[in-house]
């Protein structure tokens, strides 16, 4: 593995995410692809664990900002955009 030196990091086509309902409710669901030929690991950490142990209800609470980020400073950025063009009119 190689160190990290920059304070944020790209890994495209590493995560998808989607709104999932359940009969345990609605959360955002995470999915890794996996790289077999990649340097990039295939795991996530996040996990909330107290005494030594995972609690799985938290599931990536701690990650979840970054992990959903992808476009959404583009797609608010557009929309910003498409609201300042409607106030000219």
């Amino acid at each position: 593995p190689q160190s990290i030196t920059s304070p944020q990091v790209s890994v495209p086509g590493m995560l998808s995410a989607e709104c999932v309902t359940s009969a345990n409710g609605s959360f955002l669901a995470i999915t890794v692809h996996p790289v077999s030929t990649g340097p990039r690991t295939n795991t996530l950490t996040g996990d909330v664990i107290i005494g030594g142990q995972v609690q799985a209800d938290w599931g990536l609470h701690l990650i979840d900002v970054n992990a959903a980020i992808g476009n959404l400073v583009e797609i608010v950025g557009q929309q910003a955009k498409a609201f300042v063009a409607s106030r000219r009119k």
